[in-house]
């Protein structure tokens, strides 16, 4: 399946959406320079680190519910947020075990990419200066 057949979600997260918009609005113009189509619901800034991070589990699985949910029908789940990345993989799982979105949640972190490894891993795309 081509690049533009799939729905590649793109998750903007606080930190860029407050201090540094136009780095998000950098991937996803060289995201779609590369043929990817993306997708962007912007009402979905928040990943839940933070309140994860001062002990809010419930504020953190509210808030990873929605970005879950959000991002159901993507193929892959791109971010220009590594932290939130890392996060997302180390944490959700966790924070979902024994819970009736598990299996959501398992789906959802296989998806999930960093946007430099999303370029490398998926896309296979690799610096000239790198071959």
């Amino acid at each position: 399946m081509a690049t533009n057949e799939l729905k590649i979600g793109v998750f903007i997260p606080c930190s860029i959406d407050q201090f540094s918009v136009k780095t998000g609005q950098k991937m996803v113009n060289l995201l779609e320079a590369m043929g990817v189509s993306c997708y962007y619901p912007k009402e979905i800034t928040c990943c839940g680190k933070t309140l994860f991070n001062n002990g809010d589990i419930a504020g953190a699985q509210e808030l990873g519910l929605r970005l879950m949910q959000a991002y159901a029908s993507c193929s892959y789940v791109v971010t220009c947020g590594s932290g939130c990345a890392a996060y997302i993989k180390r944490y959700f799982p966790t924070l979902f075990a024994n819970s009736s979105q598990f299996r959501l949640c398992s789906s959802f972190v296989d998806r999930v990419y960093d946007f430099s490894d999303f370029i490398v891993k998926v896309l296979q795309q690799v610096p000239a200066d790198m071959q």
